[in-house]
């Protein structure tokens, strides 16, 4: 419009000039001068606006909402919109099972059928954001896109920002300090401050993990922030605040051997990741003696696993509940809730970690660690602590209120025998450490919780039985009887490639 008026006006003031005088060489050439400067205002102003609509259309791009049905062109899927790896440019199709819903703190959870353009059908697990507290009720979640209307998706943002409902979602992504940061950036490595503040699985932040987040993460394989576009750079910021569990099972997916469930990629406020359990812990509970004992193993190998490990990254468990865990059909361990987890990276000396390995003090009632510190320590024994005192024994408490008592060792089938009594020992000694000790040990006993869940494995693997019940490690088990090796007593990650 104002273009338009420049235009004008600057029509009539040539008519004005020809229907007045004879123009001469200086009115032309004054003419002339002030045509080139109106010229160059328009130019000016043009580039203004377009730069502004397009800065706005990348945070329109927030609030486009796509059906969750179908995901067939997908133009809606653009900056901030995907999480991890995106389904932006395929042709998937979704069914989701509306009676089986799950509310837990930030997300519903939503089982179904994942088929791609090419008719392979996957089992997932879709998480959708929770926009409506459920109280004490079961949730449930009618599938239209009303559901994930503008409002509920600004309100939802501003709460996991903001901690409030009714923040200016907009103008706070805007002026988000870690989006600042990564975006003007045009060149380096990703910077490790803005993990550690945004992420909490990622508070113990290096610049090897920086660097693997990266190329995980991004669609280039490079650690070079010059690599990759705004937009890229916004929605990995974006991944690591709003989906850090998509972050850690990027990370170390379960390709790999790791116990994480697989993330298949998101679109919008849908984020599928793989089928995850079957069989929650808390149904284990109750299962015969030798599901309960194998998930025991397995328990331990990941302590053990995730405390050393040939990528030396230390996984702690320390935070993990019953409802984050579950079994896979083969039978497998799968922690389906990472967001629970804290990463740290053994391998840089650069954080100065302490000399000293840390034991978690025995507590009769509770885990009393001071978290300040456990990005200080490349050693430690929390994970033997967290799966002997939660998992393996200890009380598990139901939503309902309801209290299970003993974990998952609680009523061995040999319950008055020599193998029974040396287990609960082995057990006593992975819960209080050194205090189950008698009082003459010497008291420079070290990782006396780590040599105590190796021989509590150990002895539970006598027991262990190769039945095809247990398809992740069958028949590759029954090779223990025939070829008289070590196959059988191996940890179940070097199985990794065999099954489950």
């Amino acid at each position: 419009m104002f273009v338009k008026k420049i235009v004008l006006l600057f029509k009539n003031s040539i008519k004005w000039r020809i229907n007045t005088s004879q123009p001469t060489f200086k009115s032309l050439v004054w003419t002339a001068i002030k045509a080139v400067f109106c010229f160059l205002c328009g130019v000016i102003f043009i580039t203004v606006v377009l730069v502004r609509d397009n800065n706005e259309k990348i945070i329109r791009d927030i609030e486009k909402m796509v059906l969750l049905k179908e995901f067939s062109g997908a133009d809606e899927c653009k900056t901030f919109q995907c999480f991890g790896k995106s389904f932006c440019n395929l042709e998937a199709t979704i069914q989701l099972n509306s009676s089986k819903v799950v509310a837990g703190k930030d997300v519903f959870t939503i089982w179904g059928n994942l088929t791609s353009r090419y008719r392979v059908v996957k089992k997932v697990k879709v998480n959708l954001p929770l926009l409506h507290s459920c109280g004490d009720q079961e949730c449930t979640v009618k599938l239209s896109q009303n559901t994930f209307s503008s409002a509920n998706y600004r309100s939802w943002i501003c709460r996991k920002f903001m901690k409030k409902d009714d923040c200016n979602h907009l103008k706070m992504l805007r002026e988000w300090p870690a989006m600042k940061s990564l975006l003007s950036k045009t060149a380096g490595r990703l910077p490790v401050d803005i993990l550690r503040g945004i992420s909490p699985p990622l508070q113990c932040a290096t610049q090897r993990m920086a660097d693997r987040v990266l190329r995980r993460l991004g669609t280039k394989g490079s650690i070079n922030l010059k690599d990759y576009t705004y937009g890229e750079k916004a929605e990995l910021l974006f991944t690591s605040k709003l989906s850090p569990s998509t972050v850690i099972q990027t990370m170390f997916p379960p390709r790999e051997g790791w116990p994480l469930e697989a993330v298949y990629g998101s679109c919008g406020l849908v984020t599928f990741h793989g089928g995850g359990y079957v069989t929650s812990l808390y149904d284990v509970y109750h299962a015969p003696w030798k599901v309960r004992l194998d998930v025991a193993v397995q328990f331990l190998n990941i302590a053990h696993y995730f405390t050393e490990n040939e990528l030396n990254y230390m996984i702690l468990l320390h935070r993990m509940r019953p409802e984050d865990i579950g079994l896979s059909e083969s039978g497998r361990l799968r922690i389906q809730n990472t967001d629970n987890l804290v990463v740290v990276d053994q391998a840089d000396e650069s954080t100065g970690f302490f000399s000293e390995p840390y034991e978690v003090p025995f507590h009769k009632h509770k885990l009393k660690l001071n978290e300040d510190n456990i990005c200080r320590y490349n050693v430690t024994d929390i994970n033997y602590y967290s799966v002997c005192r939660h998992f393996l024994g200890g009380s598990w408490k139901y939503s309902s209120g309801e209290i299970l008592k003993g974990g998952l060792l609680h009523h061995p089938v040999e319950e008055q025998s020599h193998f029974a009594n040396e287990m609960y020992v082995l057990l006593d000694i992975c819960i209080r450490g050194r205090l189950a000790l008698p009082k003459d040990t010497p008291p420079s006993t070290k990782g006396i919780r780590s040599i105590a869940a190796a021989k509590l494995r150990k002895l539970l693997m006598k027991k262990r039985t190769c039945q095809p019940q247990f398809r992740y490690r069958y028949p590759e088990c029954q090779y223990e009887q025939k070829l008289h090796y070590g196959i059988y007593n191996l940890p179940d990650f070097e199985l990794k490639w065999l099954g489950g």
